[in-house]
């Protein structure tokens, strides 16, 4: 109910923000004390947590470090954010597989989203299909 409430609220509080995004893949040590803390806070979770920053940014934190024994690994790819009339969509690919041992594979991704005009709602697409941020949260 918590996750209820705080995402209305946070589709209230962007709407003075975006339909211009400048989006950029970012690292965690180059983001503001508290987004650290959010991260860390989430780190446990796999999934795509959303943290909006009052000062018209958006961070999507990817995470799929966590894996349990007999699960399959999987990992993020095809990050792109796009904009339909009052929506911004972040859409990304999530693929599966048996070896978590690439080290040429990032299973934590950051993502910072720059937002300069209005919008009424963010929805995020997982191989096409719209699912749920794991985490909402934020500051003003």
């Amino acid at each position: 109910m918590k996750k209820l409430v705080f995402a209305s609220f946070l589709g209230l509080s962007m709407a003075g923000c975006a339909s211009s995004q400048d989006v950029s893949e970012v690292s965690q040590d180059e983001v503001s004390e508290p987004i650290q803390t959010f991260i860390e806070d989430v780190k446990e979770e796999n999934g795509v947590h959303l943290y909006y920053d009052g000062t018209k940014a958006i961070y999507v934190y990817f995470n799929a470090s966590n894996v349990k024994q007999g699960e399959e690994a999987s990992h993020f790819s095809d990050v792109k954010v796009e904009e339909e009339g009052n929506t911004v969509k972040v859409l990304y690919s999530r693929e599966e597989m048996s070896d978590d041992s690439n080290e040429n594979i990032d299973y934590e991704l950051l993502y910072k989203i720059e937002t300069d005009d209005s919008y009424e709602n963010l929805k995020l697409f997982e191989n096409g299909k719209e699912v749920s941020f794991g985490t909402v949260s934020g500051n003003e």
